[in-house]
């Protein structure tokens, strides 16, 4: 418990300077070497250690995914060339993946390991790229990452520790075994919480113009906010528990052990991923 809340008050700090800096590069910096951390990291729950070549047609494909987003930011390149440049980068990943295997002679397994590269690059680059685009797209969108944050981590530190001290009813879910129905619902409870504080804050200390903008009309509307966050969390423990079928799938307790207290990345962004693509797609559809 110690490990896990030293890591917290370490790289909660950072990412919430890397989120309020003035412009889009430290965040972008860290989202590129969390995905390519995490996109590593999911080739190595896959048991494909002694093979770790495979990933490199992944990375360069993260890599053109988030060029791509940058580029598309920046007035560079126009939507519909930035979606050429996303499929063509599943395909580079694909593609490379089945060359390196052929080339090996690594056929074993090949179904998988096309199947975990693809899973990689757009779990590890689509998501991350989201939650970018979040920040980038939007005025005061700086504001709907750290509702998203908020949300997210309150949900899980919630439902742990409303389950640690109230937990007496199992989910009885073979991916997760231990997590409560008592848990769940205290993770409901404070995520929704945290939407409500973001509703009566942020319009009372922001500009005027905030309430014209499309993050704005989102947090002014208390309805629809609510809604939406309760379907958010749900999002964010699906994505929890899609992470934890994936590991015990492989036989894998943690993705990995570079956070220490809470694992690997995919530990402690896997609802992090899905939320930002459900939120992202939410914001242009509010448009």
């Amino acid at each position: 418990m110690l490990k896990r809340i030293i890591s917290a008050l370490i790289l909660i700090p950072f990412v919430l300077f890397c989120i309020f800096s003035a412009n889009n590069y430290f965040l972008l910096a860290l989202l590129v070497l969390t995905s390519l951390l995490l996109c590593m990291e999911i080739f190595s729950i896959g048991s494909f250690q002694t093979r770790l070549y495979l990933v490199i047609p992944a990375l360069i494909a993260i890599l053109m995914q988030f060029a791509a987003a940058f580029l598309l930011t920046s007035g560079k390149i126009s939507q519909l060339i930035f979606v050429y440049l996303l499929l063509a980068s599943v395909f580079i990943s694909f593609a490379g993946t089945a060359a390196l295997i052929a080339l090996r002679k690594n056929i074993e397994q090949a179904l998988v390991m096309l199947s975990v590269s693809a899973f990689s690059v757009l779990y590890s680059g689509t998501g991350l790229v989201s939650f970018y685009f979040i920040k980038a797209d939007f005025t005061y969108g700086v504001w709907a990452c750290l509702y998203l944050l908020a949300v997210i981590w309150i949900f899980d530190a919630g439902a742990y520790f409303t389950g640690s001290l109230l937990g007496k009813h199992k989910l009885n879910l073979p991916a997760s075994p231990n997590k409560t129905i008592e848990g769940l619902i205290g993770g409901f409870l404070f995520s929704m919480a945290a939407g409500l504080f973001f509703h009566r804050l942020l319009p009372s200390v922001l500009p005027s113009d905030f309430s014209g903008s499309v993050i704005g009309k989102f947090f002014n509307n208390i309805t629809l906010l609510t809604v939406f966050t309760f379907f958010l969390t749900v999002i964010a423990f699906l994505g929890d528990l899609t992470e934890s079928l994936i590991k015990r799938s492989f036989g894998k307790k943690d993705s990995g052990s570079i956070i220490p207290g809470h694992g690997g990345i995919f530990d402690g962004i896997d609802s992090l991923i899905p939320a930002s693509f459900i939120f992202w797609i939410f914001l242009q559809l509010f448009k």
